[in-house]
């Protein structure tokens, strides 16, 4: 691969410089050239989906409705896989997420949303924590199926806790864009 570049030469040196057929000076400021570099592929290359999949393994330990593949489900629907993305309300990375939600489930400040390790982490947390809350809270959790109880999930992930809380836990009850998300994870 190669690159074409200027960059600007000053010879600071107290003896002559040679770049290739060019002599230069000692102590003179030379005007920028055009600079053809090669630079060489990489040997290895990065499989972005391999890797976020490697760091779920590390990051997640499985419940018995937050798994590897309703996580992987969530990253899909939230971003496609895109750990760069900013969201039209300002969510942030992989897992989505707004600022404050960010700010309570992680310690490495909202910059750090872009990254893989830290979004994951603070996605991961909130998943469990929204599992844990509509295990206490939601007056039928102990008679939900596991699908149902991943839509409740789903559904406050997507379309917030206290709304899904004033809908009186039914998802059916939820804004369309989120039904339709609920639908599309499980």
């Amino acid at each position: 691969m190669k690159i074409k570049t200027l960059i600007s030469i000053l010879a600071l040196s107290t003896t002559s410089i040679s770049l290739g057929e060019t002599h230069l000076t000692p102590n003179k400021i030379y005007t920028p050239i055009e600079v053809v570099v090669s630079i060489p592929k990489p040997t290895i290359a990065i499989d972005p989906i391999r890797y976020i999949d490697k760091v779920i393994s590390q990051e997640l330990k499985p419940t018995k409705l937050i798994t590897k593949s309703f996580v992987k489900k969530i990253i899909l629907m939230e971003s496609n896989y895109d750990s760069t993305l900013i969201g039209s309300s300002g969510e942030r990375g992989l897992m989505q997420l707004m600022e404050d939600t960010y700010n309570s489930m992680s310690t490495s400040g909202f910059d750090s949303a872009f990254y893989v390790r830290p979004n994951l982490r603070a996605g991961i947390r909130l998943l469990k924590q929204l599992e844990h809350t509509l295990a206490h809270d939601h007056p039928e959790w102990n008679t939900l199926s596991k699908i149902d109880k991943l839509k409740a999930i789903g559904a406050a992930y997507n379309g917030g806790l206290g709304l899904l809380s004033r809908n009186n836990y039914d998802v059916d009850l939820m804004k369309p864009h989120t039904i339709r998300y609920i639908n599309k994870i499980n």
